[in-house]
């Protein structure tokens, strides 16, 4: 049928007794709602906290199959619920309309608090600078709405579409020698770790552009990258101690190149902008972190998938560069190329890097909603404690080829929307422009056997992506 309507609100005391039942009906349940924690407790476990490949308990998803079968549950067919000892997941995997009901209210409201997940990486903050003393309203990811826009102002000014014409150049000399790069290490090595190397080349773009630092930095993009991962694995299962101290390398690693920064004479241009409210010194660290964390992370994932991809088609690259060759003759922008358009789209469709925003209730809170064609309003109750999540993963794989790329909302929604988006369009698409124009990229053996994408922080391959990069014997005008 469809969702035509949708909003969050506070439930009712009345709305949310009636949801939880008598207190009989309560205890007559308390055997399976424990059951289906213990099951999907072990499936977390059994999964590493890989949140994309969770699996709802088989007794459940029946039990919730019936009601919805049956008619008096329609939320059931777009709202998974996943319960655990570490809390009760709700996926919103599909309907559009509940979706932009839930990035409307904003990740601190009235009803919705910061998803877990931010809450660990501002706790991982307060670690990787023990000498600050950092409060929520410090890091973006978990200050209020009011402090969380002045936060997005800054970022949205220095990387808007202006700031990245005038910085144009700079990314396109950046993208050359990087590309260059790769090309002369291939002939000596062999295979570039292309996981590793299109997070070097984000964290580069990132550290010139907003903070104003210039060189390459692979302890600090290993360092960003694991922390991405322990903090998935931190919120939703155990950790090993090898694991712990790789963590704490890692913490030392960002701490010093931050310190480094923030400690030095030059002008970082982010702060430059910040100069009629200045930050504070916590507020700086913690921007940098957050920065670092969704820029590099983002822009290198989308980059690994997009890369092996063109990689393991062959014919795909020689379509793309006919297009591009067409359209540089006139000079276009690589944003403006049709089928580097194209490519991205559709990446981004298999591969949305963000897969899911998750909020925690902070009140027993109501979905009403209303099916296309039902004059009923439709109500669904989550209790105070629960986790919502917008699950970007399901909706991009449940979207159409010919939709357009807001129709599973990659980049946000709203006053939710990516203020890096810009950046990050531009970045992925130059270098993919420059490397299928002037090389060749091939897989090699080493990506013959099956790497899975795992869900963390963002989507990222289970291992890392190996490479081999050519630089194509450039033609006369007459030859090609």
């Amino acid at each position: 049928m469809g969702v035509i309507e949708a909003k969050f609100r506070p439930a009712t005391p009345d709305e949310a007794a009636y949801a939880k039942g008598g207190m009989a009906w309560n205890v007559v349940n308390i055997p399976w709602n424990f059951s289906c924690k213990i099951l999907g407790t072990f499936d977390l476990w059994r999964k590493s906290g890989n949140i994309i490949n969770i699996q709802v308990p088989l007794p459940l998803q029946v039990a919730r199959n019936i009601k919805w079968l049956c008619g008096y549950a329609p939320e059931h067919a777009f709202i998974r619920t996943y319960p655990t000892f570490r809390g009760t997941w709700n996926l919103i995997d599909s309907e559009m309309k509940v979706l932009e009901a839930f990035f409307a209210e904003n990740r601190d409201s009235e009803i919705f608090n910061h998803g877990a997940a931010f809450f660990a990486m501002f706790e991982i903050s307060k670690k990787v600078f023990p000498e600050s003393k950092f409060s929520p309203e410090d890091f973006m990811f978990t200050c209020s709405a009011e402090k969380n826009q002045q936060y997005h102002h800054l970022i949205h000014k220095l990387i808007s579409g202006n700031h990245i014409k005038e910085n144009l150049e700079f990314i396109r000399r950046r993208v050359k020698d990087t590309l260059q790069e790769w090309s002369d290490r291939s002939q000596i090595e062999g295979k570039i770790n292309i996981t590793l190397e299109t997070r070097i080349f984000a964290s580069q773009i990132i550290s010139q552009m907003v903070f104003g630092m210039t060189k390459r930095n692979e302890e600090v993009a290993n360092a960003v990258n694991f922390i991405n991962r322990y903090i998935v694995k931190q919120v939703l299962t155990k950790v090993s101690e090898e694991e712990k101290n790789t963590f704490g390398f890692a913490l030392k690693t960002f701490n010093e190149a931050v310190n480094e920064v923030l400690n030095s004479d030059h002008i970082i241009p982010l702060f430059e902008e910040s100069a009629e409210n200045p930050l504070t010194v916590e507020q700086k660290k913690a921007m940098i972190f957050a920065i670092f964390f969704a820029g590099q992370e983002t822009v290198g994932a989308s980059l690994t998938y997009i890369l092996r991809k063109v990689a393991m088609e062959q014919g795909m690259q020689s379509v793309i560069r006919s297009g591009i060759k067409e359209a540089t003759t006139s000079f276009q922008d690589a944003t403006k190329i049709k089928e580097v358009q194209a490519l991205f789209t559709r990446c981004m469709k298999e591969f949305p890097p963000a897969h899911g925003v998750s909020r925690i209730v902070k009140v027993d809170t109501c979905l009403e909603f209303k099916l296309r064609g039902v004059e009923t309003t439709y109500k669904h109750i989550f209790y105070a404690g629960e986790r919502i999540t917008g699950f970007m993963w399901s909706f991009a794989k449940g979207a159409s080829p010919f939709e357009t790329i807001n129709a599973w909302k990659p980049f946000g929604h709203g006053p939710h929307r990516c203020p890096g988006e810009n950046l990050a369009r531009t970045e992925i698409m130059e270098l993919i422009t420059e490397a299928l124009e002037h090389y060749t990229i091939s897989a090699g053996s080493w990506n013959a056997e099956e790497n899975p994408i795992s869900g963390y922080v963002t989507l990222q391959f289970r291992d890392d992506v190996w490479l081999h990069f050519t630089r194509r014997m450039e033609l006369s005008p007459k030859e090609s």
